[in-house]
């Protein structure tokens, strides 16, 4: 795992490139939510009003990283879930040097950050998650 990517920041100058960027492709309202792995998540309203999170895959990433960026953007499109994030149209952009994508807004805490307030799930949560 590139620990360059995992231990990026991004400055206020990244944050003001990427808001002017995406309000010019219809974007308003932007405001980090969290850092993954590998990419930032904002949340967001499109032009059409409805509240998105965009998720941007932070560089220097190589090839390996933008395909698996790519192929999780492309798999979550291609599902259908009460339980997952659907991702809209029209699939992987570029957004002030970022790769990014448009998902389903969910308001709430992170998975990462219920286990770090609640502690590991009991045996009978995982088969949960699983079956549903």
């Amino acid at each position: 795992m590139n620990r360059e990517i995992l231990n990026r920041t991004l400055s206020d100058e990244d944050i003001g490139r990427i808001k002017n960027a995406a309000q010019g492709m219809g974007y308003t309202d932007l405001d980090v939510i969290d850092k993954g792995g590998a990419a930032f998540v904002f949340s967001a309203t499109q032009s059409d009003g409805r509240k998105v999170a965009l998720k941007l895959l932070q560089p220097p990433y190589d090839e390996k990283w933008l395909r698996r960026f790519r192929q999780e953007a492309e798999v979550l499109s291609r599902l259908s879930h009460p339980h997952l994030v659907q991702v809209f149209p029209p699939g992987l952009q570029e957004v002030a040097n970022y790769t990014m994508f448009s998902m389903e807004y969910v308001d709430g805490i992170s998975f990462k950050r219920y286990l770090t307030d609640q502690g590991p799930l009991e045996e009978k949560w995982h088969y949960g998650f699983f079956v549903e």
